[in-house]
């Protein structure tokens, strides 16, 4: 169980990079992100007990990471604000 505990603990960072990398676009970034939770001596010290910390913690980054995804496609995205805040008019202001 502590090798599990280990194991998703180094899953974690992988998410965090991929989290990283989904929001702020840039690899450097990402990476210091990843290495930054990965030498943090609270998140590793959880990491080597048998709990569920990292688990959940890696379920978190992975739907976090599936959430920014969507928000990044260009056809997801309205083409004009009245549409974006929902107004029903928007037809009338778009080209």
């Amino acid at each position: 169980m502590h090798l599990a505990s280990a194991l998703f603990g180094a899953l974690t960072g992988g998410a965090a990079w991929l989290c990283a990398r989904a929001l702020i676009g840039g690899r450097l970034p990402a990476y210091l992100a990843a290495f930054a939770l990965g030498v943090s001596p609270v998140f590793w010290s959880q990491a080597i007990i048998a709990e569920v910390y990292t688990l959940n913690t890696f379920f978190f980054l992975v739907l976090v990471f599936m959430g920014c995804r969507p928000a990044r496609h260009p056809r997801s995205r309205p083409r004009t604000p009245a549409r974006a805040a929902g107004y029903p008019g928007w037809r009338l202001f778009s080209g």
